[in-house]
């Protein structure tokens, strides 16, 4: 259980995984089938579960660690960070 609300990242994915409780968003280079239990539980949680393939972007992600990030979708379904 996360205590405040966070966004964790995650290098890998198998889909079976749960959502964090206090998470806010999950980014991870992985994409998962919209189907898997943890892309449903997201949705269900209201949750953005975001793929993110661009290593630079998730590089700067991890170094943001225990600091305040703004996630949005733009309008090109691209995550800004």
């Amino acid at each position: 259980m996360l205590t405040r609300p966070s966004t964790p990242t995650h290098p890998q994915v198998s889909g079976e995984e749960e959502v964090p409780e206090g998470a806010v968003a999950l980014i991870t280079p992985d994409a998962p089938d919209v189907l898997s239990h943890v892309s449903v539980r997201a949705r269900n949680m209201r949750v953005l579960f975001a793929t993110c393939y661009n290593p630079d972007t998730m590089a700067q992600l991890k170094v943001r660690l225990r600091v305040c990030v703004c996630v949005c979708v733009c309008v090109h379904l691209l995550v800004c960070v």
